[in-house]
């Protein structure tokens, strides 16, 4: 389930406060896949990662 804030074709704006998710999926056919969630917090002069995966 996707929630607002949400970003895309259709547009979108963040605000300071609002935290969101990039979550980039990679997949090889026949080996498998994973899914890595990095949160963000958006602030007033840009963004604070607030996840740290490698």
């Amino acid at each position: 389930m996707h929630e607002d804030p949400g970003l895309g074709r259709t547009g979108g704006e963040l605000r300071a406060g609002d935290v969101i998710t990039v979550e980039p999926f990679l997949c090889r056919p026949g080996f498998g896949g994973v899914q890595v969630e990095d949160m963000v917090l958006v602030t007033e002069d840009g963004c604070e990662r607030l996840s740290h995966a490698p």
